[in-house]
């Protein structure tokens, strides 16, 4: 994977990343919040000397004292001070406790000695560091000073006692937690990625043979008329993305003529019937005479967009209820015209599967210079695939992010086994990306509209 897949599967699955470095950030809290809080209580004491009998001056005497701090340092966690300590408190603690709590630090080039106390309670830190400035003096004093010529060893007290409580360390706690809980996000992110099979590329219909992919249709919200895009937002990118559609399509039938299109899905809901209403806008837009039928009678959406519901359509034409001419609707856009659904047969497959559709189609091209018809999904039913046999070709929808490599496959093989012509894919409700290329059509107004020509004349006219 490079950089731009990488950070493509940061937005898909940005929400299991954030939930996952929010749940790591909670650990820390909780982590923070339980822990125990730790006192040190700290005294400081300066070791003075004065020279004796056998001293020959001071300078001989600071040494001695800088020597003897080191000394001190292991005096102050032995028993000895401990059971001092123990006997002047009421603490209920063993001496062994108390020197566990204890520690002192020395610098051989001073004079300076600070002793610690270190516990989780701030009550028991200010009483033995107390004790303990009082009780240290004293064994000092006892230990060094009792009789003989040597030099005399004072301690002093300099600073403290004293109690602190010991610096908090939340904020390196939450910020490991909430990179480990990011880490996690990113594997699970990872790990959702591999396991979605659902198409997101190009490439990915290129190695199904739904190739060639004819375009990408990025994302745009609307169920009505808000969807007919090529109507309502002619400068939009979805609108310009109909164009280049439009455009491949002309490119595909250099060879081979389309005069009659079939439009359809793996699945309900992809799109399809969205974008041959678009599509079908488009082509009419280039002076074609365009019918736009729609063969889906299980889910027929046509009336959404165009305000055809209740109109005599194909199903009538096929069961001989109703003529091709007195069927077909205008929807005041030239050069276009709908056939409606028309009232929903109890038998739709066996009504698409008759000679008669062929019939019609024939009919149609006669008159119309193209042919786009809307059809049900492939893997649900069988329609799909019986019109796709009678069309000159099929256009393929597949949903980014939805349609499934299963899916895609096993509609390429329904195609195949009615030999129908599959003549590219299209990847539909893409991530809109911008398309800074088009500014100049977002900038300046539609022209491909033709709004001086006369409306199309309906055939019975």
């Amino acid at each position: 994977m490079d950089l731009g897949q990488y950070l493509s599967i940061v937005r898909k699955f940005w929400l299991v990343i954030l939930v996952s470095t929010c749940i790591g950030l909670l650990a820390g809290f909780y982590v923070v919040s339980t822990a125990e809080v730790a006192y040190r209580g700290s005294v400081t004491f300066f070791v003075r000397t004065s020279a004796g009998s056998t001293a020959n001056n001071q300078f001989a005497a600071d040494q001695f004292a800088q020597r003897r701090v080191n000394s001190y340092v292991a005096l102050l966690t032995t028993d000895r001070l401990s059971n001092m300590i123990l006997k002047n408190t009421n603490v209920q603690l063993s001496a062994k406790q108390i020197s566990g709590m204890i520690s002192a630090t020395g610098d051989i080039n001073t004079v300076l000695l600070t002793a610690t106390v270190n516990t989780d309670s701030k009550q028991m830190a200010e009483v033995l560091t107390s004790a303990l400035a009082t009780q240290f003096v004293e064994l000092v004093s006892s230990v060094e000073n009792e009789g003989g010529d040597g030099a005399v060893v004072n301690l002093e007290v300099v600073s403290g006692p004293s109690v602190t409580k010991v610096v908090d360390k939340s904020a390196p706690v939450l910020a490991m937690t909430g990179l480990l809980g990011l880490a996690v996000g990113v594997v699970i992110a990872l790990i959702l990625e591999l396991r979605d099979t659902s198409i997101q590329r190009e490439s990915e219909l290129y190695e199904l043979k739904a190739s060639p992919v004819l375009g990408r249709i990025p994302s745009f919200l609307g169920t009505d008329q808000r969807s007919l895009v090529m109507r309502t937002s002619p400068n939009s990118h979805a609108a310009e993305a109909i164009r280049e559609l439009r455009t491949n399509l002309q490119f595909m039938s250099v060879e081979r003529p389309l005069r009659v299109i079939a439009v359809t899905s793996s699945l309900a809901g992809e799109g399809k019937s969205t974008l041959s209403a678009n599509l079908a806008i488009a082509m009419a837009a280039l002076q074609n005479r365009v019918l736009l039928i729609e063969a889906d009678f299980r889910r027929p959406r046509m009336g959404d967009f165009f305000d055809t519901g209740g109109s005599m359509g194909l199903s009538d034409v096929l069961a001989s209820q109703s003529s091709l001419e007195t069927s077909l609707q205008l929807v005041g856009i030239d050069g276009l015209m709908v056939l409606p659904c028309g009232r929903l047969p109890p038998n739709p497959s066996e009504l698409l599967g008759s000679d008669k559709l062929t019939e019609v189609l024939l009919e149609c091209s006669a008159i119309f210079d193209l042919v786009i018809i809307d059809t049900p999904p492939l893997i649900a039913v069988t329609d799909g695939a019986i019109v796709a046999g009678v069309s000159d070709g099929v256009l393929l929808v597949v949903e980014h992010g939805r349609t499934t490599r299963h899916q895609v496959e096993s509609s390429v093989r329904a195609l195949q086994a009615v030999s129908a012509r599959l003549i590219g894919s299209v990847l539909n409700k893409t991530p809109e990306k911008s398309r800074s290329g088009y500014e100049v059509y977002e900038k300046s107004p539609a022209t491909e509209v033709d709004t001086t020509r006369e409306p199309l004349r309906e055939p019975n006219q």
